[in-house]
């Protein structure tokens, strides 16, 4: 009796075990099919497609109350949102921003021919389908065909950047959206973006890093170092998106923004309630989302001579020029037909330990390395050399008669403050695969570096850690 209870309650839950294997492997299958749509839509992991499709014929406009755009202004898009969801359509803009590839310093007459916008689009919404809105401070609300759209990976929910070419040129638009074109441009100030106009900036030689995303528990005594460093080497600008940051870490960043060296940029995802994800994940999605703040500061920080898209652990390290402004001299007059200069990694990886415990700054406490590689290379881009839209974190493709330079390691490289890499996980250790070299070549140039005659770079830094109470 006992052997029959035991052997009825087997089967049920053999049944109920089979039944879950086939569910389980039923929602595997669907997911993986709708992975491999998203993946097979393109050709490519990475790629960047531009579609022309400007013309004048498409160009229509429309009158609108002021007193009916006055009652909306409280509806416009402040700094606590994020992003703007366009009407129709799950698409979500991050940013509109005028384009200006003039070498004109009057900045009263520029034409601002083209908007760059930055934004998620639904993988299944067809990019093909859109037009753009621009509304002026008149009143008159204008329509016109995308020029161009570049996107970077198809995943569920894709990065994109969308230009639009201004029907009206010589007038600053008051906000720029785009309309699935069946539909017209709304009347409703709230749907559209307030673009950015940024200027070119004077002088030959200017700079401008991309911090990207910086998000959670950024180290920050290794921020204040990286901020320190570059802001004292010659950097003009750092541009930095910030989502969910340590309190810490943000009164830092603050504090430097008040100088106006840093901008910080609020960033966070939309569709998270659909999509559910965050920030760091090795994912393509990740890749993507991450993608967004990329497309916006090459427009952004277009005015400037070059842009660098580096991290906060990341540290550009030119051997022959005591500061950026001689080293950009240099590879722009050593290399005249470049589009962007990419720098080979020398890898200072924490776990292998610290080697000076008792140095206050973490740049110093590691100077093991690995040899010089190609790994998660960065560049140094020149802006109006590089095809729109190309430029990814990695790489970025040259304008017809530009090219793509592979600094020497004599010349210059990237210093990168990291853990092992999962790709690494079993071999990190291993003294034949990964033969480590003291350099302590950072520790000493911040020694060099003098701020006043009686202070170093080294010295100031500690000051700083000290002032924002990161060191005792």
């Amino acid at each position: 009796m006992i052997f029959r209870r035991f052997m009825r309650v087997f089967y049920i839950l053999s049944a109920l075990s089979l039944a879950s294997v086939i569910y389980y492997f039923f929602i595997f299958t669907v997911e993986r099919h709708q992975f491999r749509q998203a993946a097979n839509a393109t050709e490519n992991a990475y790629f960047c497609r531009n579609v022309t499709e400007s013309s004048s014929s498409s160009q229509s406009y429309m009158a609108v109350n002021l007193t009916e755009l006055i009652e909306n202004f409280m509806k416009f898009k402040s700094g606590k949102d994020i992003y703007t969801r366009v009407m129709h359509a799950d698409i979500f803009i991050y940013s509109a921003i005028g384009l200006n590839n003039t070498d004109t310093n009057n900045q009263s007459t520029i034409p601002w021919t083209n908007f760059g916008l930055a934004a998620w689009k639904h993988l299944k919404v067809p990019e093909t389908n859109l037009s753009c809105c621009f509304l002026y401070q008149n009143g008159i609300i204008l329509n016109f065909k995308l020029r161009q759209i570049s996107t970077f990976f198809k995943s569920y929910v894709q990065s994109f950047r969308f230009e639009c070419t201004n029907p009206n040129p010589m007038s600053k638009p008051r906000g720029v959206t785009l309309i699935v074109t069946e539909h017209t441009c709304s009347t409703d100030i709230s749907t559209y973006v307030a673009p950015v106009f940024p200027y070119r900036q004077p002088g030959n030689n200017t700079l401008a890093l991309c911090a990207k995303v910086a998000f959670g528990n950024l180290n920050a005594a290794l921020t204040v170092e990286w901020l320190e460093y570059n802001k004292n080497m010659g950097v003009d600008k750092i541009a930095v998106f910030v989502s969910n940051l340590s309190s810490t870490t943000s009164g830092i960043l603050e504090h430097y923004q008040k100088s106006g060296f840093l901008e910080i940029h609020p960033f966070d995802l939309p569709m998270l309630g659909t999509f559910k994800r965050k920030f760091g994940q090795e994912t393509f999605q990740y890749w993507s989302d991450e993608q967004v703040p990329v497309y916006d500061c090459m427009d952004r920080l277009a005015g400037y001579s070059i842009v660098g898209l580096v991290d906060f652990d990341e540290f550009i390290f030119p051997l022959q020029d005591k500061d950026f402004k001689q080293f950009v001299n240099r590879i722009r007059t050593t290399y005249p037909d470049a589009a962007l200069f990419s720098f080979l990694v020398d890898v200072y990886i924490k776990d292998w330990g610290e080697t000076n415990k008792s140095e206050k700054l973490i740049i110093a406490q590691f100077r093991n390395r690995t040899k010089t590689m190609a790994d998660r290379i960065k560049n140094f881009i020149i802006p109006e050399r590089v095809t729109t839209g190309s430029v990814i974190t990695h790489k970025a493709d040259p304008k017809i008669g530009y090219k793509r330079i592979w600094l020497p390691e004599t010349l210059a490289v990237l210093k990168h403050f990291r853990g092992c890499r999962f790709e690494w996980r079993n071999r990190c250790h291993n003294i034949t695969d990964f033969p480590r070299f003291t350099d302590d070549s950072l520790v000493k140039r911040l020694l060099e570096i003098k701020i006043d005659r009686n202070i170093s770079l080294y010295d100031h830094i500690l000051k700083v850690k000290k002032d924002f109470k990161l060191i005792v």
